[in-house]
């Protein structure tokens, strides 16, 4: 599933009118909508916006981007180089600022030049088996070696995240009481209008 075909089959526009008519931010928040409806689904592979103007170029949404396993095909590894050099860090930062967000992916990987010259295709089929080989390692690597043959601890805290309501606490779950504070200030905030509206009219 691509968002961007999910977006342009609700707004009934293609996504360049879209940002033409609401800018980056309008389409991320459009994605963003996708992305809540699918941080439940099972066994499902959802693709990006990408290319820093989607949802996943802001920290904030990835609340609904945690409960999957998430790969950051890196499109300009150069850049990473670039944010490692201590002087440059904060100069690359406000260049891209994205790659803070895309850096929240349990995956990342450094797309070949020579891929990106492919056809679509050909790149999807290469892409696919690096994006496989990297997810297995991952799995491996979270797995517990002293409880073979059962699930890796990675899907279970997903699962355990998804379950917990998707609070915003990934990847140090908290307790099922706990409210994450970014709501709590929202919900406070609509109590009091909803309050001052009252007296108001009564």
């Amino acid at each position: 599933m691509h968002t961007r075909r999910v977006v342009e089959a609700a707004t009934g526009s293609i996504l360049a009118d879209v940002e033409a008519e609401r800018g980056k931010a309008g389409a991320a928040a459009e994605e963003l909508r996708v992305l809540r409806e699918t941080s439940t689904l099972l066994r499902a592979v959802v693709s990006t916006l990408g290319g820093g103007g989607g949802a996943a170029a802001r920290g904030a949404c990835w609340r609904w981007l945690h409960p999957a396993v998430c790969v950051w095909i890196d499109d300009d590894p150069a850049g990473a180089e670039v944010a490692a050099d201590g002087d440059d860090a904060d100069a690359a930062s406000a260049l891209a600022p994205q790659r803070d967000a895309y850096g929240l992916a349990e995956v990342r990987l450094a797309l070949d030049p020579s891929v990106a010259t492919l056809p679509a295709t050909e790149a999807a089929a290469a892409l696919k088996k690096e994006v496989a080989a990297a997810l297995l390692k991952l799995l491996r690597r979270e797995g517990d070696p002293d409880r073979c043959g059962q699930p890796t601890s990675l899907p279970f805290r997903k699962r355990l995240y998804v379950k917990l309501g998707t609070r915003g606490d990934w990847p140090d779950i908290q307790d099922p009481e706990w409210r994450n504070p970014d709501d709590a200030a929202a919900e406070d905030a609509a109590r009091a209008a909803a309050d001052a509206f009252g007296e108001g009219t009564g």
